[in-house]
């Protein structure tokens, strides 16, 4: 039983869908890894655990403060889960036109596609880093984004658009 392989836009749309739900779960998580990292550098020789530092951010802001910036996490998602494995099945495809995929041309074509999903996807990595942390700043200091549109726009228009891929 043969079938016919699916169109290039299926790979792209089920791992930008996949990416996304499993970010759902996974954004909390990175918040607090965000602020704890972000925390540290504020407070050097401070030693923070996970836990703790999670009860009280849960505390301090409510459970929902844990979301911060998840629009800009799927915004993440879309363009880097997808990219990632729809430019892997894109460079695989064409690569095998050409020659045998071996186990070393696999890894050549994920390192590829990998590297240019994550050049693709900076804008909204820069963002979700500046939304996550952003309840975490004293009232002074924070940049109160709209949303993922806003923090890109201002981003970009008060630091330049190279900003997104500076560091």
């Amino acid at each position: 039983m043969s079938s016919k392989p699916l169109p290039g836009w299926v790979s792209f749309a089920t791992s930008g869908i996949g990416g996304i739900f499993g970010w759902v779960f996974v954004h909390p998580v990175n918040t607090l890894g965000v602020r704890m990292n972000l925390a540290s550098a504020q407070n050097p020789g401070v030693k923070l655990s996970f836990l703790p530092f999670a009860s009280a951010t849960i505390k301090e802001g409510g459970i929902g403060t844990l979301y911060s910036g998840i629009g800009a996490g799927i915004w993440r998602q879309i363009f880097y889960a997808s990219s990632r494995y729809g430019l892997f099945q894109v460079f695989r495809d064409t690569m095998a036109q050409y020659r045998e995929v071996d186990l070393l041309s696999r890894l050549f074509c994920a390192t590829a596609a990998g590297g240019c999903a994550a050049y693709i996807s900076c804008p909204c990595e820069v963002s979700l880093v500046r939304m996550s942390n952003d309840g975490s700043l004293p009232l002074a200091e924070r940049r109160n984004y709209k949303g993922v549109m806003d923090a890109g726009a201002r981003i970009a228009r008060e630091e330049g658009v190279m900003a997104f891929w500076r560091g």
